[in-house]
């Protein structure tokens, strides 16, 4: 059994059910493996997804969660050193890149430079104190020098994902997302790949210290990290190179 929620944590969770609070860019692979590994572990799960910094200060505020999987790795840690996070349960499940996305009639690649011209008005991110996408964006155009002059042209969506659907709207020009996102909505493409070096994109997660379902939470974790696990990473984009199991930092 598998129900996907809104971004509220607890939103129509039955009863037995663990719940996967997840962040926005991996709500279609999330649920995709939650179906999986119910049919074969058994268990039941509510996928909830939202921007990872909201979902992080939820379960601060005691919002009920079994699992986070975060797009920041820190805030895991920093869950870790509230207490209100189990440290030997953290693990890196997933990696990503982040693109300039550019509408389909666009053309060809791009540099960030580009994003200077009066071409792009509006450009799209996530927004950075809510979601690692939109740090991620920004100390990317900050160390190549960018972000004064593109400042004022950015427009901050609520998660990423909201910030790819802005693009395909076509109510702005670009949008700085993740490589899933530009590949998984219609009629926009990733114009450049930010190397690794500028921009390392790291999911991690693990099991909350208030769940209740220890077996069906640790069952998840060890599912999405299995080989079984692979095919729904990769088909959705996502590379599983360092999916390893960690620790959070002291």
């Amino acid at each position: 059994m598998v129900v996907v929620g809104a971004c509220r944590p607890g939103a129509g969770r039955p009863d037995g059910a663990a719940t996967l609070c997840v962040a926005a860019s991996l709500n279609d692979v999330v649920r995709e493996l939650a179906e999986n590994c119910a049919a074969t572990r058994g268990f039941g799960y509510v996928v909830t997804a939202g921007p990872s910094g909201g979902l992080c200060h939820q379960i601060e505020l005691g919002a009920p969660c079994d699992v986070f999987l975060s797009a920041d790795p820190a805030l895991i840690d920093q869950l870790v050193r509230e207490g209100k996070m189990i440290s030997s349960t953290k693990r890196t499940v997933a990696t990503n890149r982040l693109v300039i996305a550019v509408a389909g009639d666009h053309g060809g690649q791009m540099q960030p430079a580009d994003l200077v011209s009066d071409q792009f008005s509006r450009i799209a991110m996530a927004d950075p104190e809510a979601a690692p996408a939109g740090r991620y964006a920004r100390h990317a155009l900050e160390a190549m020098g960018l972000w004064d002059a593109l400042e004022s042209k950015a427009v901050f969506a609520s998660d990423v994902r909201a910030a790819a659907r802005l693009l395909e709207l076509r109510t702005v020009d670009a949008a700085v997302v993740y490589a899933t996102d530009a590949a998984a909505i219609d009629g926009i493409h990733a114009a450049y790949t930010f190397a690794p070096t500028q921009a390392s994109v790291e999911y991690a997660g693990a099991v909350t210290a208030s769940s209740r379902k220890e077996k069906a939470s640790a069952a998840f974790l060890d599912f999405i990290t299995s080989p079984a696990a692979a095919p729904s990473w990769t088909r959705h984009g996502f590379s599983i190179d360092k999916q390893t199991p960690r620790e959070a930092a002291p």
